[in-house]
């Protein structure tokens, strides 16, 4: 579906994620939570999230002394492996949910 979503609006969604142009909200529902991320994982399919601009073991291997994980040449550069887009989604306790819940406890 949000590869679907992606197709029909690809001139007004940015091509990778940027949290000043998007933002996710949802219910506190197990379900609902993961429709948003199933959603997102289609608009922001994989090979679309961050890129580390400095190509140095320094900068994506962590700070253990000896310890190096060699990325394949295709990898190089990417934050995490086939570069997978997180993005947040924000959701709030049920009982304090003005937006979702019509019987939430509205000030």
């Amino acid at each position: 579906m949000g590869k679907a979503v992606r197709e029909k609006y690809k001139s007004f969604l940015p091509d990778n994620y940027n949290f000043v142009n998007v933002e996710v909200i949802s219910s506190n529902r197990k379900r609902t939570l993961v429709s948003a991320s199933s959603q997102l994982q289609g608009l922001f399919d994989l090979g679309t999230g961050s890129n580390i601009e400095v190509d140095d073991p320094a900068y994506y291997n962590p700070p253990i002394k000896d310890f190096d994980i060699p990325f394949p040449d295709d990898q190089k550069g990417n934050a995490l492996p086939f570069r997978p887009t997180f993005v947040p989604i924000q959701s709030a306790d049920n009982n304090k949910n003005y937006l979702f819940n019509a019987h939430s406890d509205c000030p």
